[in-house]
């Protein structure tokens, strides 16, 4: 799938060594619309193998004759992050059917927060045999996963527990001119403006048993297809992460573009196309272990999402013995620059 900016790749801030860009720089706020071709024909882009996304901005055309202006805004409380979010957008734009000019400029200062428990590494399926007890209690130990056989369950590998936040200030304007030279004849001009200031920080725990089979202990209860209702087990590895990275990114897209069209069977058109993107980025992290013996009971699966997620936050127990070890990884850094036009 290729996204294109008003029918023309784009260069995109935060993806500056790609050619698909990541709109995560791009405010919204900017488009008219978005046209999906599934079936592009001569007058679009090629390299689009599932089609194209056009993102539409607007143009002085676009709008009626005169003056056209607006304003919008809006804050939003975050009872997670207790911070207050702003979003700000506004719009000027003037035309007389022969010539027009447009101006709009969006800004965000965003905070975000998404805490999470969660599986990790994905689900596991483990033999009787590798898991050392009679998982469905059929009266035999084998190493067999064939479905009639009866000798295998389905388990989380390991158990995570996430809290991060995103601190985002995001800006972006787009000023065009159009110019109707004759009936058949139109010059356009174009210009996209981005700067992103993005910092990502969190915490994060994960109990695991090395990623190993023998994990669950055979008081957990397994349903009669394989499936884990209840586990118990022994999760010896507890690690936990820090991290804090920080973006900063812009970028200057500029299209001038003539077009000729006369109502007749035959268009044409002839586009200058430049941009000019900088991007940096900041990471650090802090990695701990403790590698004694750890204590976990599950509890029932429920049947919601939301149920899920509180019988996982209440079902971990970890308990740290008095002869835990614990080790602390270095604090790593790294800081990239790139810069493309």
């Amino acid at each position: 799938m290729l996204t294109t900016l008003n029918g023309e790749q784009f260069l995109g801030a935060s993806n500056i060594t790609g050619a698909q860009p990541n709109l995560t720089d791009v405010p919204s706020e900017l488009f008219a619309g978005v046209d999906v071709i599934k079936s592009p024909t001569a007058r679009n882009l090629s390299g689009g193998v599932s089609g194209i996304v056009d993102l539409k901005t607007r143009r002085p055309f676009d709008l009626p004759k005169g003056l056209t202006a607006s304003v919008s805004g809006q804050h939003v409380y975050g009872n997670r992050t207790d911070e207050w979010s702003q979003q700000y957008s506004a719009l000027v734009g003037w035309n007389n059917g022969r010539f027009g000019g447009l101006l709009a400029v969006a800004y965000d200062d965003l905070t975000l927060s998404n805490q999470r428990p969660s599986i990790t590494n994905g689900i596991r399926k483990t033999t009787d045999r590798a898991a050392g007890f009679d998982t469905r209690g059929d009266g035999d130990i084998t190493n067999s996963t064939l479905r009639a056989d009866g000798d295998y369950f389905y388990n989380p590998v390991a158990f995570e527990m996430s809290n991060s936040i995103t601190d985002r200030q995001r800006l972006g304007a787009n000023a065009s001119a159009q110019y109707q030279i004759t009936d058949s004849l139109q010059l356009i001009g174009d210009l996209a403006y981005t700067r992103l200031r993005n910092r990502d920080s969190g915490v994060s725990a994960v109990l695991h048993n090395n990623f190993s089979d023998n994990a669950y202990q055979s008081s957990s209860i397994i349903d009669g297809n394989g499936v884990l209702e209840v586990g118990n087990a022994n999760l010896f590895r507890f690690h936990t992460s820090t991290i804090n990275n920080y973006t900063k990114a812009r970028s200057l897209n500029t299209n001038v573009e003539l077009r000729f069209d006369d109502g007749g069977p035959f268009t044409a058109s002839a586009r200058w196309v430049q941009a000019d993107s900088k991007s940096s980025y900041i990471s650090g992290n802090v990695d701990a272990w403790a590698t004694e013996a750890f204590s976990f009971q599950g509890a029932r699966a429920s049947s919601t999402a939301r149920r899920r997620r509180r019988s996982a936050s209440t079902a971990i127990r970890a308990v740290f013995p008095a002869s835990s070890l614990a080790s602390i990884s270095a604090t790593t850094t790294l800081r990239c620059r790139s810069r493309a036009t």
